[in-house]
This record gives C-alpha cells, sequence and structure tokens, in this order.
C-alpha cells in the first residue's frame, strides 16, 4: 500500500508541474500550430529520466525514491499520450508533414535527451 501512495504522491506533483509548464509554454506560443510544449515537456522528461536512472545505475538509491521519482512523477510529467494524439490529430488536420515532422523530432531528441541523461550522470558519477 505505501508504494501505491509514494508513486500517487509522485504522480500528483509531477501533473502539477507539467499542467504548470505546459501552460506557462502554451501562454508564450498562442496561435502557433506545433505542440511546443508537449515537445518540450518531452524532451526534458527524457533528458530527467535517463539522468536519474544513470545515477542510480551508480549509486545506491532506495526503491521508494525510484517508485516515487521515476514511476510516479515522470510517469505524470511525461506526455507521450498527448503526443501520440498530437500527431493524430495534425494528420487529420491534413497537415501530413508538419506530423512526420514532430514524431522525428521528437523520437530523434528524445533519445538524445535520454543519451545526454546517461552523459551527465557518468560526470557526476565521477565526482562522487
Amino acid at each position: 500500500m505505501r508504494n501505491y501512495l509514494l508513486i500517487g504522491l509522485g504522480g500528483f506533483v509531477g501533473a502539477n508541474i507539467r499542467y504548470w509548464l505546459g501552460m506557462a509554454i502554451s501562454g508564450l506560443t498562442t496561435g502557433a500550430a506545433f505542440p511546443l510544449s508537449t515537445l518540450f515537456i518531452n524532451l526534458s522528461g527524457s533528458l530527467i529520466i535517463g539522468f536519474v536512472l544513470g545515477l542510480y545505475e551508480r549509486f545506491t538509491l532506495s526503491s521508494q525514491l525510484r517508485l516515487t521519482f521515476v514511476t510516479g512523477f515522470l510517469g505524470a510529467y511525461t506526455t507521450f499520450s498527448s503526443f501520440s494524439y498530437e500527431v493524430i490529430n495534425l494528420a487529420r488536420h491534413d497537415d501530413i508533414l508538419l506530423a512526420i515532422f514532430y514524431v522525428l523530432v521528437s523520437l530523434t531528441f528524445g533519445m538524445l535527451a535520454v543519451w545526454s541523461g546517461f552523459f551527465l550522470s557518468k560526470m557526476v558519477r565521477r565526482l562522487a
């Protein structure tokens, strides 16, 4: 039961930060067809998960911390379902090229962000 509460707590925080950040970015890009806020959230979430799980490989972190932060917080913060909806929505509105561009940018830079997170964690691990 405790694990569910930890995941729920992390999810509550992650979902609220995702909402706040999404609204802030959307406010800056009002009227833009490209879903920049979701792209930013997906890429930053990918970077964070790469960094945290990279550190997890070197340092002993509690399973409760991993459940709270990775499963709860990042699970609620990242927005792959929103990404999928937005790709389909762009395609439905005849923005096929923009949909393809969005998929390619998200996947390419998402993977680069995870790799960068692992790279950053190695740098931090060397300092420890």
